[in-house]
């Protein structure tokens, strides 16, 4: 007598139950992952804020007349959450240049700092 061979097709229950374990593993690392990016997403505003706050706290130090260029901690143009601190030090020969400032402008917002260094010259005749 002919044995009936029976065909099946499709997935059983238990290949059903690993392929959805497998996708599931595979889905979460990629949305763990997902989630890290979009969290750092924000560092580079605040990176483009730090730097923007920094070079306009060193245009208003170097548009001083040389004698008025001074340590200062106050910024009125901080927004909310951002420290600006200017530290000034005079007395320097730079480039064989007698006294030259060196203008030091350190910007804060949580853990980031962003310093900014120029130096100055009396060139005042």
């Amino acid at each position: 007598m002919l044995a009936m061979v029976r065909k099946s097709s499709g997935f059983t229950l238990i290949e059903m139950v690993i392929t959805i374990v497998v996708i599931s593993v595979g889905l979460a690392g990629v949305l763990l992952t997902f989630q890290v990016v979009v969290k750092s997403s924000a560092d580079p505003l605040v990176t483009k804020q730090l730097v923007s706050i920094a070079e306009a706290q060193m245009e208003g130090e170097m548009l001083k007349e040389f004698a008025a260029i001074a340590t200062n901690s106050t910024c009125a143009a901080c927004p909310a959450g951002y420290t600006s601190a200017i530290t000034v030090t005079s007395g320097v020969t730079w480039e064989g240049i007698p006294n030259t400032k060196i203008i030091t402008v350190d910007v804060t917002h949580g853990t980031q700092t962003f310093q900014l260094i120029n130096r100055r010259t009396d060139y005042a005749p």
